[in-house]
């Protein structure tokens, strides 16, 4: 069994009520592993309906939010199965911040499944990035803990040198990683960036989890 913070529990349960439309009473929660910054569970309510949720007890400001619409976005292009969003919490207050999910069960392969996820996700890339205009997001959100931008570009090589590479590279700079030439590596590989990927984005933007 896994602890819940109080707090945690009462939010979660008072989404999937609202989500679901009937009580709903978390009985038993079971570690799920594979993350490295939240603790998850699935959870298994008086109902017989099972969920996914994490949390984090001091998140960063939109933490599980931003991720919620990501997801959302995600499902509304209807190319491959995406865990509904039943609910968050900010962790205002000082509270913990959680994420309630669907919850989807591992399962084994079935014959064809490298085909149809390929095909799914070249459905979402397009579905996605239909209509943009630009490379980027409507919001920042996070890449684990770390801050992550999402201001507009017009050009990949651009969006991916400035808003994903360099801020890595500075935030490993001034953590004392990369001292002297490996510091000028870096920066000739990320002038270098615009032609050594050009042509990358041809196809135009993409939708990205």
């Amino acid at each position: 069994m896994t602890s819940i913070p109080e707090s945690v529990r009462s939010g979660i349960e008072g989404a999937l009520e609202e989500a679901t439309g009937r009580p709903q009473r978390i009985e038993r929660a079971s570690p799920v592993g594979g993350g490295c910054i939240n603790p998850s569970a699935k959870l298994e309510t008086d109902s017989g309906e099972v969920f996914f949720a994490k949390w984090n007890p001091a998140p960063l400001p939109g933490f599980f939010s931003t991720e919620a619409r990501g997801l959302t976005a995600l499902a509304h292009t209807g190319a491959l199965q995406v865990p509904e969003v039943m609910g968050y919490g900010e962790g205002e207050g000082g509270e913990p911040g959680w994420l309630v999910l669907e919850f989807i069960p591992q399962g084994s392969p079935a014959p064809g499944y490298g085909e149809a996820l390929g095909r799914g996700l070249a459905a979402l890339h397009r579905a996605g990035g239909e209509g943009a205009e630009s490379y980027g997001w409507e919001e920042s959100n996070y890449i684990g803990a770390l801050p992550q931008s999402n201001g507009p570009e017009t050009e990949w090589a651009a969006f991916w040198r400035d808003e994903r590479i360099f801020p890595q590279v500075e935030r490993a700079r001034e953590a004392g990683y990369f001292p002297g030439r490996e510091s000028e590596e870096l920066d000739t590989l990320l002038e270098a960036l615009p032609h050594l990927l050009e042509g990358a984005g041809d196809d135009g933007p993409s939708l990205l989890h």
